[in-house]
């Protein structure tokens, strides 16, 4: 837990300071069809880093959902595991 503080609290230093080192910073976004002219660059950045994590959301999930299949159908029938099965396959060690 107090490693989870500490590195919050680093987290939030470095942005506290990546927002004002480019307070004074600006640019401009151009949409295709219409520009913000003179937004920071911090913005710009966090703006940047939301988007690429709503992108990769979905795919995080599909991806989940598709592991749990896999374990379902590699099972006995009933989706119980027959005596003796680890989860892995003779020999992989759970290495892809």
């Amino acid at each position: 837990m107090p490693w989870r503080l500490s590195g919050l609290v680093l987290s939030i230093f470095v942005l506290v300071a990546f927002i004002g080192f480019n307070l004074g910073n600006s640019c401009d976004v151009s949409f295709g069809f219409t520009a913000l002219r003179g937004v920071p660059v911090f913005l710009t950045a966090l703006f940047s880093f939301a988007a690429g994590m709503l992108v990769v959301l979905p795919l995080a999930f599909r991806n989940a959902r598709g592991a749990k299949a896999d374990l379902k159908s590699s099972r006995a029938p009933g989706g119980k595991r027959s005596k003796g099965e680890t989860g892995t396959e003779s020999g992989s060690y759970g290495i892809d």
